[in-house]
């Protein structure tokens, strides 16, 4: 059962450039998820497509929002080892 919370804030780092990893393991009910690049990162980060996980969209300095129900669907990949972003889920 998702978890019902009114707002989930967390943060996401890559390991290994290159491997797209799930944004989180945490199966929580919401409406929108807003994804933000950390601030010291070097290159981009990315939101891929699951079913082929070969596309990947760019997600942009200031951020991208994502009408979607659960954030443990998304997953992320990065240019330069262990950077990531921000993200919260409402």
């Amino acid at each position: 059962m998702a978890e019902t919370i009114p707002i989930a804030v967390d943060s996401k780092t890559v390991a290994v450039a290159g491997t797209a990893e799930a944004l989180t393991t945490r199966d929580i009910s919401c409406a929108s998820v807003f994804l933000l690049p950390k601030s010291g990162n070097t290159n981009n980060v990315y939101i891929v497509d699951l079913t082929t996980e070969s596309q990947k969209l760019i997600i942009p300095t200031g951020g991208l929002t994502l009408p979607i129900s659960n954030p443990s669907i998304i997953k992320i990949d990065v240019d330069t080892n262990t950077e990531g972003l921000d993200w919260v889920a409402v």
